[in-house]
């Protein structure tokens, strides 16, 4: 059969998809050598990230003067050192190079990989490299829900709330509504009550001031100076938390209006704000909230005398609930009435005292009961709760306030 000719149009269409193809496999085979979990791109990484890591960048005069080249375990070859550190968990090599900087160059931080994200799930709590740190940090305690050792827990006088505090306690970790500044502040997270029952005596009925409780700070606020004393004691069998406010004026005679525009929070349902509440984003069926309740506002303007209450605005409160109104009605202008809130073991006291230019005194006692797991309940009725996300039945705010079956508790 002869040989069929081509043309020379049709050669060159052949040579250049040939061409084509050719380059196409060598395009694919690069990408294949060089993706991204190939070691050369892994080095140039590696590399990358030792720029910022200055503890890994140190002049060879000081690596060749480093006293560590004498120890026995650096004086052996690296290969022999590499094959021992083989036989280490990886939380202890991760350890191993963690002594010193000479540890930290030749074994190198590849091993720092297994203990970022989701890969120091996989050694378990046992095998934690933070757990093994821990040991060798007096004072600090491990946490296994957010992988860090974590220093003491400072008493409510000295804690201060940060990016820790929900992650490794929730959403229900601190009540919040006591100031917390730079110069002073008062902070109570769950383990503080926690604590207090567990080094409770047995047998114990009432007892003297817990001390683990005991706070006094000073702050400004606006026109007032804020005083909040801080103290816990066992009143028959109860964990019973005291808080006193002393409110003063910086200028002149303090009035009612200046008490109220802090605004003045005593629980997470009475406050003197007159913000609007939050409507839900999520659950539009739900009950849409009330304003704030009258009860503390109307419990302070009573409190003055009416020439230093006459200032206060009209704000739009709710209607106040029966209990509300009893107490309303009966404790006005009584500087011995006990108020109590209808959604919280809570009670409190308000008394103006003419000396001074005038000063606010309000006592506030809150409950947490006699056993830990009423103080676990009593507590979730403490911490407000007021976001957006959040439905009716998970909210606890002044604009969200049920009416609870609140056990009586003695305060002296």
């Amino acid at each position: 059969m002869p040989a069929v000719r081509r043309s020379k149009r049709l050669q060159s269409l052949q040579s250049s998809t040939k061409g084509a193809r050719q380059t196409r496999s060598t395009q694919s085979t690069a990408q294949t050598l060089r993706g991204p979990f190939d070691r050369p791109e892994r080095k140039i990484a590696r590399q990358q990230i030792s720029k910022t890591q200055t503890y890994l960048n140190r002049p060879s005069t000081k690596v060749l003067s480093d006293p560590n080249h004498a120890t026995p375990l650096f004086r052996i070859p690296r290969e022999l050192l590499y094959l021992i550190t083989t036989h280490l968990p990886p939380a202890g090599l991760a350890c191993l190079t963690l002594t010193c900087k000479l540890a930290l160059e030749t074994l190198g931080i590849d091993i720092w990989a297994e203990f970022r994200g989701r890969a120091r799930l996989l050694h378990g709590p046992e095998g934690s490299l933070c757990k093994l740190l821990a040991r060798d940090l007096p004072g600090h305690e491990y946490c296994v829900r957010c992988e860090t050792a974590h220093p003491p827990l400072r008493p409510p006088r000295e804690h201060r709330v940060n990016k820790f505090t929900q992650s490794c306690f929730g959403s229900d970790a601190t009540i919040d509504y006591w100031p917390q500044l730079e110069e002073g502040g008062y902070s109570i997270v769950w383990p503080h009550i926690q604590r207090a029952f567990e080094e409770r005596l047995p047998g114990v009925v009432d007892s003297g001031t817990i001390e683990l409780f005991d706070g006094e700070l000073t702050v400004k606020a606006g026109s007032v100076n804020y005083t909040l004393r801080s103290s816990a004691h066992w009143i028959k069998r109860n964990l019973v938390l005291q808080q006193e406010y002393r409110l003063s004026s910086r200028q002149g005679v303090l009035q009612a209006v200046d008490v109220t525009s802090l605004p003045l929070r005593i629980c997470a349902h009475h406050t003197t704000a007159t913000t609007p509440p939050t409507p839900p984003s999520v659950r539009h069926h739900a009950a849409k909230p009330v304003p704030n309740s009258p009860l503390l506002t109307h419990a302070i303007a009573t409190a003055f005398p009416s020439n230093l209450s006459k200032k206060l605005p009209k704000a739009d409160f709710r209607d106040p609930a029966p209990s509300e109104a009893t107490q309303m009605r009966t404790g006005a202008g009584d500087p011995e009435f006990i108020w109590r809130c209808r959604s919280c073991p809570t009670k409190f006291r308000v008394a103006h005292s003419p000396e001074n230019g005038g000063e606010l005194i309000v006592n506030a006692w809150y409950c947490f009961g006699s056993e830990i797991h009423r103080a676990v309940d009593y507590w979730k009725w403490f911490v407000r709760r007021d976001l957006a996300s959040l439905g009716v039945k998970k909210r606890n705010s002044e604009f969200y306030a049920p009416s609870r079956s609140v056990p009586d508790f003695a305060i002296e």
